[in-house]
This record gives structure tokens, C-alpha cells and sequence, in this order.
């Protein structure tokens, strides 16, 4: 049963859970890849679950109304979801697409091993430094944030597999302006802003809008969350400090989530999906109702996130991180 056929039966068995659906086929579009077909999954379940990472448990899965005929909020209660699973563990890349100034190229910004455990006991995350020097397949050596520009998401697919002798199995992009709306729909998040590298406890960030940030922990909008998340230069440590803010914003995050109660209103759901939904793209074979419903009966302490360390080295005044082999084998070993 492809994955069409499988969220038809999904919905079937939800019905009472949303208003009368608009045709599945206009929720999915479908788009020609050289390596493999992508959809742009048009369904409220895929882009929470792309959004967050895979990593938010979500107790039930429904769909959106058609946009041209919203209807009104539905107040409903967590329903259980379908009982499907992985036959096996899978691999995972989630690449988070940015481009700070309008004329650059788009960057793979964010890039994320995810391995998920079939018998849902743990799912492990491992942050990759997008200014790491690999051999890029057909192109040298060169930045993995390069990748996506010089050969889409396949060429950033196939660079982590060589690097790190892993197979990825399915593939996720979203693009990362899409985390303001998010952050901003479950009032924000905690964060402990760093000082800069030189002791500044008021520093602005090196992109526009040149957002002042005040060091020490307080709590950032979307606006503000997605600015810190950008910012690697003003700090000693550079692109590693940048992986460590990500990952308390991903935790920050997922408090938030629980807090603001966002996954028990269907309304408020349904509004951001739209605000959202062309921001998410996932493979056809992605598995979508087995990884929900394995990610909804995750253990509190079933989620590990770790950083690959490198070490930094410069050209000019270029910084750029430098792969440490020892470092690699710890991490991916488990995963080959």
C-alpha cells in the first residue's frame, strides 16, 4: 500500500476529526527530482512533523480543509492514531534551507542525521556543521552548506552519505524563515543568549535587520529565535556555537509546545498550516504515518542530540571547520 493509500485509510477512520476535505491529490504535488520524485506533502500532519524536526510526539493525525473554504475550528481531543510501524530502524536528513541576503545563493543552513529506532525506544540526532570542508561528488572539496545550491538536496544527500559512510533512506528539506511563525505560535522560547567572543553583553547580529540582542536567558519571538539561530560570526567558537543554540532552541522548543497546548487546537493548527505550507518538502517514500506514530509514544528520555565536533581552521577571513575522523567514526558507527 503506497503512501497515498495509506493516509486515504488514515483519514477514513479520522473522518469525525475535520471538516469535509477538498480532493488528496490537490495536497500533493508532485515534482521531478534527477535521483528520486519529491512531493510537497499538502497535509497538516506532514509539515508538523517535518517542522519539529521528527522530533515532537503528536497524539493524533488529521488534515486541513480545503483553502479556499477554511470552515471553523473544531474543538476535538486527541484521538489514538493508526497502529503502523516501522519494519525497520531508518536513517534520516533533515536539511534546513536559508538564505540571509536576497542575491545569495540558498544554503543547506541546518543539517541533521536522524537515526529512528523501529521499536520507538530512542531517536538519536546528530548536528553536522554546515561550514564542515568535504569532498562534495562531482564538485572537490568544498563547504556542505554548498551543496544545496550546486546540486539540490540529492548532492547534500550524497556528500553525508560518502562523509559518513551512512545510507540515508529518506530525506526532508524545509526552509528555515518558516521557524518564525512556528516559535511565534507557541509564545516563543527560552533561550540563553551568549555574549560575543569579545565579552559584549549588547551585540547585534551580522545579518539583516542587525537585530541588538542582550546576552543572558530571556525569552525571543520567532523574529528574534530565527536571527539568534543565524548568527555564528560574533562568537569565539563560531559555527559549534551556533549547533549548541540550535540544539536548546530545539528543546526550548518542544517545551513550548507541550506549555501552549497547540496540538489539542485543531483551529489554531489549521491557521498556521497555511502560513506554512509551501516551506516543507519530503521524499514520496517518506514514512510518514509509521514515524508519527512512533514519534507519539517516544520515552521522555528517548531523545539524544548530539554535535559532530570538528576542528576550525581559516583561509583569509574565511572560517571553516576541518572533519575529525576519530569524531566521525563515534557518532555514525552505530548508524553504518
Amino acid at each position: 500500500m503506497n503512501i497515498e493509500d495509506r493516509l486515504r485509510d488514515s483519514f477514513a477512520r479520522h473522518e469525525r476529526l475535520a471538516s469535509v476535505p477538498a480532493d488528496l491529490m490537490e495536497r500533493v504535488r508532485i515534482c521531478a527530482r534527477r535521483r528520486r520524485r519529491w512531493a510537497r506533502v499538502r497535509m497538516m500532519a506532514a509539515a508538523v512533523i517535518g517542522v519539529l524536526a521528527l522530533l515532537l510526539p503528536i497524539g493524533w493525525l488529521t488534515r486541513p480543509t480545503a483553502e479556499s473554504d477554511p470552515g471553523p475550528a473544531v474543538d476535538v481531543s486527541p484521538a489514538p492514531l493508526p497502529s503502523e510501524q516501522l519494519s525497520e530502524s531508518v536513517n534520516l536528513l533533515l536539511i534546513g534551507a536559508d538564505q540571509t541576503v536576497e542575491d545569495e545563493a540558498i544554503r543547506a543552513d541546518v543539517v541533521m542525521f536522524v537515526h529512528v529506532f523501529a521499536d520507538g525506544t530512542n531517536l538519536d540526532v546528530i548536528l553536522i556543521p554546515q561550514d564542515i570542508l568535504l569532498p562534495i561528488p562531482g564538485h572537490g572539496d568544498g563547504l556542505l552548506s554548498t551543496t544545496l545550491a550546486l546540486g539540490g538536496v540529492e548532492l547534500t544527500e550524497r556528500t553525508v552519505e560518502e562523509f559518513a559512510a551512512v545510507e540515508i533512506d529518506h530525506v526532508a528539506r524545509l526552509e528555515m524563515p518558516v521557524l518564525e511563525p512556528l516559535t511565534n505560535a507557541v509564545g516563543g522560547v527560552e533561550m540563553c543568549v551568549e555574549p560575543t567572543a569579545d565579552g559584549e553583553e549588547v551585540w547585534k547580529s551580522s545579518y539583516p535587520p542587525y537585530r541588538e540582542f542582550q546576552a543572558g536567558c530571556q525569552e525571543l519571538d520567532g523574529a528574534a529565535a530565527v536571527d539568534y539561530l543565524r548568527e555564528r560570526h560574533q562568537f569565539a567558537e563560531g559555527e559549534q556555537s551556533r549547533l549548541r543554540h540550535l540544539k536548546e532552541y530545539i528543546v526550548s522548543f518542544l517545551t513550548s509546545v507541550g506549555q501552549a497546548g497547540l496540538l489539542t487546537d485543531l483551529g489554531r493548527i489549521q491557521r498556521l498550516y497555511r502560513e506554512i505550507q509551501h516551506s516543507l518538502t519530503l521524499s514520496t517514500d517518506f514514512p510518514l504515518l509509521a514515524l508519527t506514530s512512533l514519534l507519539a509514544n517516544l520515552p521522555a528520555d528517548g531523545l539524544t542530540i548530539r554535535i559532530l565536533a570538528a576542528t576550525t581552521q581559516t583561509s583569509g577571513d574565511v572560517r571553516y571547520q576541518v572533519p575529525i575522523d576519530s569524531e566521525v567514526d563515534r557518532l555514525f558507527t552505530p548508524y553504518r
